[in-house]
């Protein structure tokens, strides 16, 4: 485990009034590294809970799961009740195979995020198939410089694909930049509208994609990148839109220098629901600013009545994101995505979460030096 886990100190019940986060804030922008808040809203972090239970007594409506790469059961999650397991080095140094028992029927379909977990490396998704009894999944960490990084590494993976509608607006593809413009059909693509999904591709590691579906305007839902195949750098979305015939979403790609690269990458949006596309689960999705001490976000969607996102930026590209009313599973510990929002090399990192009295979690972000950077990013917490 990195030396650089949080360990919290000071029990709240009850979130702090604005004016001591402020005070917090201000005070921890002074110190160096990455200072832990001390007057966090939740207990000491990443505690252990009961053994993840089976599907719940309401059939889930798509085949799903997720996994912290160092938990144990609390941090795994699958739809079919059965294991959540990781292997390192497999097949060769560097590499992780993550299996999700019984979840074989996805194959090829389906959509999966990877967020990095604690470290400054980039993952991407390298593969997912089907043996005759799990879905597997391979993730493979890069350094900064893009070298294929051997030593123990720690990221978030989710895989979904779903079987009947999920709530609100639910659209994921699987792009591979060889032609300029085409409808995107066959595995790897969903429409929760049942229409076809289209890319463009506008340049140099620049595409739109196009989710037909119910007219909108403004910004509104949530957008999560990840990479595919083997090699450093990143994806991310610059931004995304409703129109008329539905959502835009615009994704950037670099190569590990930060220039402008084409490459295969898997994007899912939600709205109204989180990134597995899992009805009656726990949500948060929350699009920030990344701007100011303290703020609201952007635009978000939290499941739970009553509940309200708070974004805290202790300092330049460290930030919290307080969730109040919002508590979780008690038996599940949930996941957390995160994505820098961005037209240049950034990519944001989750640092910590917990789900406590008051969920936080808290990520920085970085460009692909290394050099901490203050942007707009979403999060997507999901606790089942």
């Amino acid at each position: 485990m990195h030396a650089s886990k949080l360990v919290r100190i000071g029990v709240l019940l009850a979130v702090p009034a604005l004016g001591a986060l402020v005070a917090t804030s201000s005070a921890t922008a002074a110190a160096q590294g990455r200072p832990i808040p001390t007057t966090s809203a939740i207990m000491p972090g990443h505690a252990r809970g009961g053994p993840a239970v089976a599907e719940a007594a309401i059939k889930p409506n798509t085949a799903a799961g997720y996994l912290w790469s160092e938990g144990d059961a609390f941090y795994a999650y699958n739809t079919s009740g059965k294991a959540v397991t990781i292997a390192a080095d497999d097949p060769v140094a560097g590499y992780y195979l993550v299996s999700f028992d019984g979840l074989q029927s996805i194959g090829f379909n389906g959509d999966v995020q990877v967020s990095s977990y604690d470290t400054s490396d980039t993952c991407t998704v390298d593969e997912w198939t089907a043996t005759t009894t799990a879905e597997e999944v391979y993730v493979v960490c890069y350094t900064a410089s893009g070298t294929l990084d051997t030593s123990s590494q720690l990221f978030d993976v989710t895989i979904t694909d779903p079987h009947s509608a999920p709530s609100g607006v639910f659209d994921y593809s699987w792009i591979d930049p060889d032609n300029t413009s085409y409808k995107l059909t066959g595995f790897g693509e969903y429409n929760s509208s049942h229409k076809v999904n289209q890319v463009k591709h506008l340049g140099t590691g620049s595409y739109e994609l196009i989710y037909p579906g119910p007219k909108s305007s403004g910004v509104h839902g949530t957008v999560q990148v990840t990479p595919f195949d083997t090699g450093g750098g990143t994806c991310l979305a610059s931004g995304w839109k409703g129109v008329k015939s539905g959502e835009e979403v615009f994704v950037h790609c670099y190569s590990p220098s930060g220039k402008a690269e084409d490459r295969i990458f898997t994007v899912v949006y939600a709205s109204a629901n989180n990134i597995l596309g899992l009805n009656h689960a726990t949500d948060a999705d929350v699009l920030a600013s990344g701007k100011g001490s303290i703020s609201a976000p952007t635009e978000d969607y939290l499941s739970a009545r009553g509940a309200k996102a708070i974004v805290i930026q202790y300092y330049a590209g460290y930030y919290e994101v307080v969730l109040t009313n919002s508590e979780g599973n008690s038996k599940l510990g949930g996941d957390v995505q995160v994505s820098a929002v961005n037209s240049r090399d950034y990519h944001c990192l989750v640092e910590y979460w917990g789900q406590e009295t008051t969920p936080a979690i808290n990520l920085y972000c970085e460009n692909l030096k290394g050099k901490l950077v203050s942007t707009p990013f979403t999060v997507q917490w999901v606790v089942p």
